[in-house]
């Protein structure tokens, strides 16, 4: 588990405490590396090139990334959002998307917060759209949380196509 911990705490999320973003590139996306399934592509955004993924066929999905809460600025409340796009011609997202943001305290316990989206309803947007996770208070930085956010839909009678993936963001709420 210390290896683990380790390669988790060195994920760079680019950014500052109020705001940072952890690119496709750095999430667990399922089938990401079977080009069959995904493919990715770059998009300039100033001053970089983010790789973004792209969704080419499949009959389930599941996203997941994590972070330490050690840099957030202590008794501030986040928002973790999936950064995502759905193609004109996506296909398969008229089915519930399950999204689950999990805190592990510093002392083991927990916090789990589900909820469900149609990710159709986004299918004529040509932006990039946030797609709420869950919210949390940061704690003491003295005792960092593990955050946990995920995005899946398990159903294997759908084909699914056209989601692109550009991350999640943790931003500080007003």
């Amino acid at each position: 588990m210390g290896y683990v911990k380790t390669v988790l705490d060195r994920i760079p999320v680019e950014g500052n405490a109020d705001s940072s973003m952890i690119y496709a590139r750095k999430i667990q996306i399922a089938h990401s590396d079977n080009p069959e399934n995904w493919t990715w592509s770059s998009i300039h955004e100033a001053p970089n090139e983010v790789a973004i993924a792209t969704m080419k066929e499949e009959y389930w999905t599941n996203i997941t990334g994590n972070f330490n809460t050690r840099k957030l600025t202590p008794e501030t409340k986040y928002e973790v959002v999936f950064v995502v796009k759905l193609e004109e011609n996506a296909d398969g997202w008229h089915e519930p998307v399950k999204l689950n943001l999990k805190m592990v305290m510093h002392d083991k316990r927990e916090f789990l917060q589900e909820q469900v989206v149609y990710l159709d309803t986004y299918k004529d947007d040509d932006e990039w759209v946030d797609i709420k996770a869950g919210d949390f208070v940061a704690p003491p930085n003295n005792l960092p949380a593990r955050i946990t956010f995920t995005m899946s839909q398990h159903d294997d009678s759908i084909r699914k196509t056209g989601l692109l993936v550009k991350g999640a963001a943790i931003r500080a709420m007003d």
